[in-house]
């Protein structure tokens, strides 16, 4: 189930714990993965100077590095690393002499594979003089094979362990304490309420709402798949506050439809299906491993994938095969595009530019009028997205009907009037009666904007005019044409025009769109967990 508006219920929880129970609590509250931790520095105010901070301890600046001296180990002797939920927790024994043992551990255990390894690399170098060694390397290679089956699964358990203990002191970190009792404070769903508390209450803490937390309630964003494709592109702006309207599912009919107005050509729709299927087989192969730049390309192979049908379908629609119009004829069979030829008919796509923008803006509108209502900022709605949308609504109207000849009305009164002026009085006098001096410079804002936004989507015919005229450019008359022609194709058309294509729409969406509804100030709910994050 997609979910549009980000309310699940979050509930301010605040925990008391004596010290001696805190580890144990502390536990049972990673592996239960439902609070979500906040600095409770920052909400208690209550408690004057009685309170104190929580300092980084000695022992979680020893267990970082214990960390990475795992993880090499691990490399070091080819064994994989597996995330474990750390099990049997030695919370009775003394932490110091606990993290002792294992740096001892740790240390033996460096020392021996450095040594096999520093042997190992002699006898490689002196094979490579023609010494016959061959025996003695494998039996050093032998001794490491021993080492990872007798030390690695021993050491993927010491590892989930420090794990644990790291995430529950930098836990530790985010409460405040008394002489004996610490202050907890988190959010958790309503769903899991009760859930927690019971776990707080069989630790020996003690759990109660908090009515004013003084922080923002953390989001939980749930899109499943497909709907969730284009997530990465709203979080790139920042998490849908609490209450919000989350847009990623919209994302999927909108983002695809404008970058096939921009880039509709079947014969290029279909090269970029290949390349979104190559990457997409890559990406299966390497596991998600490739980090950076391959990595992000690797991950927008589904996007790419989208936008590659989009081009096919408005390509088809177009009546274009790689810029030609022969080329689709024979192709299809058909001797006309099925719906018009923006090559031809410009000023047709340019109408459809302006169509597009009066629906995606009023949406954002839309959205922002949902989102106001549901947080019960009813004047804020009436002064703002209600008469923005009059006002906006009214001048499209002109738009539409009169075209080119709407800068002649600037001088009827009867058009003028109850179309521009009244809508633009109504918004200057409601938001100046709301935020004062500043509503007269919102309202002139906001008037701008919806005329400098809606041209914004006529771009959109300039990067179809240049994608027709690159690719008609590049079509080869004879065989000497046919290696420009690829060439051209790949970078120009497949590299550079492709970037702008999906940039600019982007931009639509981020600026002309976002900027209506979308604050991007939402924190993400990431429940503590044993396994490092909290």
């Amino acid at each position: 189930m997609i979910q549009m508006v980000l309310k699940v219920e979050m509930i301010p929880i605040r925990i008391y714990v004596h010290k001696d129970d805190l580890n144990r609590l502390l536990y049972e509250l990673g592996r239960l993965e439902a609070l979500h931790l906040i600095d409770t520095h920052k909400t208690l105010k209550e408690y004057g100077g009685t309170v104190e901070f929580v300092e980084p301890s000695e022992e979680l600046f020893r267990i970082s590095p214990l960390i990475s001296r795992v993880k090499s180990l691990l490399s070091a002797l080819n064994v994989e690393v597996e995330e474990r939920e750390a099990s049997g927790l030695p919370l009775t024994e003394s932490l110091p002499s606990l993290l002792d043992r294992v740096e001892k551990k740790v240390g033996n255990l460096e020392e021996e594979v450095t040594r096999i390894r520093e042997d190992l690399a002699e006898l490689e170098k002196r094979m490579a003089e023609g010494e016959s060694l061959l025996e003695d390397a494998e039996r050093l290679k032998g001794r490491l094979n021993r080492l990872a089956e007798e030390e690695g699964d021993e050491l993927n358990e010491l590892l989930s362990v420090l794990n644990a203990l790291k995430a529950m002191k930098e836990a530790e970190g985010l409460a405040a304490k008394t002489r004996s009792v610490y202050i907890i404070d988190g959010w958790t769903t309503r769903a899991r309420f009760e859930e927690v508390s019971e776990c707080v209450k069989r630790c020996g803490g003690y759990p109660s709402e908090i009515p004013n937390v003084g922080e923002r309630p953390p989001v939980v964003m749930r899109n499943p798949y497909p709907f969730n494709i284009f997530e990465p592109l709203v979080r790139a702006l920042g998490l849908p506050g609490y209450g919000e309207i989350d847009p990623t599912a919209m994302f999927l009919i909108t983002f695809p439809l404008l970058f096939g107005l921009a880039f509709g050509d079947l014969g290029h729709g279909m090269l970029l299906l290949i390349i979104a299927l190559l990457l997409r087989y890559v990406s299966r192969r390497s596991k998600g491993e490739a980090g950076g730049i391959v990595g992000v390309i690797l991950g927008s192979s589904t996007i790419l994938l989208i936008l590659s049908l989009s081009a096919m379908l408005f390509g088809f629609l177009y009546g274009e095969f790689f810029g030609s119009e022969e080329w689709f004829e024979v192709l299809t069979g058909l001797h006309e595009p099925p719906w018009f030829s923006p090559s031809k008919e410009p000023m047709k796509l340019f109408k459809y530019c302006i169509v597009v923008a009066i629906l995606h803006i009023s949406m954002g509108l839309i959205l922002d009028l949902i989102n106001k209502v549901s947080t019960r900022r009813f004047k804020d709605a009436l002064t703002g997205p209600v008469v923005w949308l009059w006002l906006y609504w009214s001048g499209s109207y002109l738009v539409l009907t009169y075209g080119w000849d709407v800068f002649k009305l600037i001088l009827e009164p009867t058009v003028v009037v109850p179309f521009l002026i009244l809508p633009l009085t109504v918004m200057v006098v409601g938001r100046a009666f709301i935020h004062g001096g500043e509503g007269f410079g919102h309202s002139l804002e906001s008037f701008i904007e919806s005329m400098s936004h809606t041209i914004s989507y006529v771009r959109i015919l300039a990067l179809n005019m240049i994608h027709g005229a690159f690719s008609k450019m590049l079509l080869p008359k004879d065989a000497v044409g046919v290696l420009p022609f690829v060439l051209g194709t790949l970078f120009l058309i497949m590299g550079i025009e492709l970037l702008l294509s999906f940039l600019h729409v982007l931009r639509l969406h981020w600026v002309e769109w976002f900027t209506k509804f979308y604050s991007g100030t939402g924190i993400e709910y990431k429940p503590f967990t044993l396994k490092g994050r909290t």
